[in-house]
């Protein structure tokens, strides 16, 4: 051990003791173990000036040493094999690990029960395979959701900000400035497209829960190539029109709570060059510039201005 992994062992206990009662053994216990992981920090010290010391008991804090020793069921219930949630901010590799444990338990709990977690775990007439789905969720988690101090301001914060966010997401978007000064459309073709994205949605859907997590990356982005260049090839046999065919996607994806990827799968590049004649194709990028006037994550930046190269047929050069 070093001091960097005793300390983490030690926080993750004070964490754990969060979730006891005072009075309880499990958290007289842990203050035991906390007082000792000071002494331990002081060996990770000494053993790095090539003194010889005693690490900390492996059962304190690994899993499988735990289930081994006297009073297994007692030290499993203690144990800090975990880092606290808060930790999801010090180590980007843990809030990876987090977000892609939340995002596959969300997408198995769609395919085996039609709910997502947070709305399997609000249902009150559970049953016993959700239960047990749920049990098996909370086991697993990477990191610690108990109740102590800093994670409590760890979610004060993010509360705070989740107030900014939503402040922004009220805003109500105007998609007008993607589409193009095309103007009218034939309410046939748009019902025409309506149901072909109403289509893409429900294969798009049905994919992921007939073959998540059975595909390989290369198979998986060929076949997704594939997928597009399908409806893509669709949605121009219904309007052979690039900018009435856009404005027509940018008025059904932009108008719902449904899912927009459909508009950039479809006519992306489209939208790209309707806002770069409304800029005049004229783009605005912050670069890096110690003495510049947009500070941003302890750097300085300064905008800058370029004009691209647009043509008629709305060919752009980037270079």
């Amino acid at each position: 051990d070093d001091i960097g992994p005793t300390t983490n062992k030690i926080t993750a206990m004070i964490d754990v003791a969060s979730s006891f009662d005072k009075d309880s053994n499990e958290y007289k216990e842990l203050q035991y173990r906390i007082i000792c992981g000071q002494n331990y920090q002081q060996n990770a010290i000494d053993k790095m000036k090539g003194i010889l010391s005693k690490s900390m008991p492996r059962e304190w804090y690994d899993y499988h040493s735990a289930k081994v020793v006297e009073n297994k069921d007692f030290n499993i219930s203690i144990l800090a094999d975990k880092k606290p949630y808060f930790f999801i901010y010090n180590y980007p590799y843990l809030a990876k690990k987090y977000k892609k444990y939340i995002g596959n338990a969300n997408k198995n709990c769609l395919m085996r029960f039609g709910l997502t977690v947070d709305e399997l775990i609000n249902k009150t007439d559970k049953s016993e395979q959700e239960s047990l789905f749920l049990m098996y969720y909370h086991r697993k988690i990477p990191i610690y959701f108990n109740k102590s101090t800093m994670n409590r301001i760890c979610w004060r914060i993010e509360q705070e900000f989740d107030g900014y966010k939503d402040k922004f997401k009220n805003t109500q978007f105007d998609h007008t400035i993607i589409m193009s000064n095309e103007g009218y459309y034939l309410q046939s073709r748009f019902n025409n497209i309506k149901d072909l994205y109403e289509e893409y949605l429900l294969r798009t859907k049905q994919h992921m829960q007939i073959n998540y997590g059975k595909e390989d990356k290369d198979d998986k982005k060929i076949k997704r190539h594939a997928f597009i260049q399908d409806f893509k090839k669709r949605a121009y046999e219904i309007c052979n029109n690039s900018e009435e065919l856009c404005n027509i996607i940018v008025d059904l994806c932009y108008t719902n709570n449904s899912s927009k990827q459909f508009a950039w799968d479809i006519c992306g590049d489209v939208i790209i060059n309707n806002l770069l004649i409304k800029s005049k194709c004229v783009i605005e990028y912050p670069i890096a510039n110690e003495n510049g006037e947009i500070e941003f994550s302890g750097e300085r930046f300064s905008l800058y201005i370029k004009k691209l190269d647009c043509e008629d047929d709305y060919e752009t050069d980037f270079e």
